[in-house]
């Protein structure tokens, strides 16, 4: 009887100990307390825990840790059936900014779930230099959700070897690739890409010429201003639906009433939540009046 109820002491004593283990880690206090190695050992090991929530929180302290050795069994997490952990842990390998990680955040790009897809890209950029070849090389993939996604993470590396690339990519036969190509030249903010997006505002896909007047309003080239304040003299609304942050800054005399009428043309749920948030009282109430048209909520953050 004794050896049995010492036997149980010392078992609750280890479950008690991993559970004030992992809260302080989450607290970032694990090697203070227990002892560094102890605890990423025993956290690793929960990444196999049939819980899904005890993998996500064996995950995130980690991730707090920031280990070396646990950016092999967070790499192999990225394939857990669970969606909760799969977002998780895409988010925390790009902390660990471990090259180790490029290659499977890219594979990531393919999952079946739009938040492990872009948190695989948000990862990428943070990992940064040491991902922009096997980016580039992924722009030459067949599917067009890893070229897509390729290029929005290839323009959050911020590297200037990005911008060649993504500029080849804006002639691609696919839109959406174009689009996602626009996206990143506008992250890099590098004049260089100024003429390519200004000859994209003229593509016969509204989507693409939206996509570069967004971005061309993102770099602040002066070539790309001047470009943006004539294409609002003319009413061009496809440039002022993409850029219609900036002209809302800018608050040109008679803006809000061409701002408004691009919302009823050709607005969407984004462009009025933007509005809403701008604090400007008649934008504001433009928003709230097209969700209310169309039956979509907006927040004001």
């Amino acid at each position: 009887m004794r050896p049995l109820i010492l036997r149980r002491f010392w078992q609750t004593r280890r479950r008690l100990a991993f559970v004030l283990s992992m809260c302080f880690c989450v607290l970032g206090l694990a090697p203070a307390t227990y002892g560094q190695t102890d605890s990423v050992d025993q956290l690793i090991d929960q990444l196999h825990n049939p819980n899904a929530r005890v993998r996500v929180q064996a995950a995130v302290a980690l991730g707090r840790i920031k280990d070396p050795r646990a950016v092999e069994p967070l790499i192999a997490a990225l394939k857990d059936p669970n969606i909760n952990v799969r977002r998780t842990v895409v988010r925390l390998l790009g902390e660990f900014k471990d090259p180790r990680a490029i290659a499977p955040l890219i594979t990531a790009f393919k999952d079946t779930d739009y938040f492990c897809q872009s948190g695989a890209v948000e990862a990428l950029g943070k990992i940064g230099a040491p991902a922009v070849e096997p980016l580039i090389a992924a722009m030459k993939d067949v599917d067009p959700l890893v070229q897509m996604s390729a290029a929005e993470a290839l323009g959050k590396t911020y590297d200037p070897r990005a911008v060649e690339p993504l500029i080849a990519a804006m002639k691609d036969v696919n839109p959406l690739v174009q689009r996602s190509a626009a996206s990143g030249l506008g992250s890099t903010k590098d004049p260089r890409a100024v003429e390519p997006l200004i000859a994209a505002t003229k593509d016969p896909n509204y989507g693409v010429r939206t996509a570069a007047a967004n971005a061309l309003s993102e770099i602040k080239d002066p070539r790309a201003v001047h470009f943006l304040l004539a294409a609002w003299k003319e009413r061009d609304m496809a440039v002022i639906d993409g850029a219609h942050n900036f002209f809302i800054a800018r608050h040109e005399r008679g803006s809000d009433d061409v701002l408004i009428q691009m919302l009823d043309e050709s607005g969407n749920s984004s462009i009025a939540q933007d509005f809403l948030n701008s604090g400007n009282r008649k934008l504001e109430n433009a928003a709230r009046a097209w969700a209310a048209r169309h039956r979509i909520t907006i927040v004001k953050w």
